[in-house]
């Protein structure tokens, strides 16, 4: 499965299954390269878009209202248990 752009920059989320892909369990406070964060305009569309391929999702998108901009947040994990941050 693929994350980004059609025309530009993409992640690919990958398990293996021959041979099988240890599973991980990295807290997100863990020292070293345990996440990866997106920045997305349409938080809400994310999720309703990569819960439908099959990604699933730690939280539910939390959206805050600032004065001048809203703002949004939801974590999920890769196959293999990678934290993935997304934000709006």
């Amino acid at each position: 499965m693929f994350v980004g752009f059609e025309e530009g920059h993409r992640i690919e989320l990958v398990k293996y299954h021959e041979p099988i892909s240890p599973t991980g369990d990295h807290p997100m406070t863990a020292t070293g390269t345990n996440h990866i964060c997106f920045n997305v305009v349409d938080i809400e569309k994310i999720h309703t878009d990569l819960t439908a391929q099959g990604i699933e999702f730690v939280t539910d998108p939390i959206i805050t209202q600032g004065e001048n901009r809203r703002q949004g947040i939801v974590y999920a994990r890769d196959p293999e248990g990678n934290w993935l941050e997304f934000i709006e």
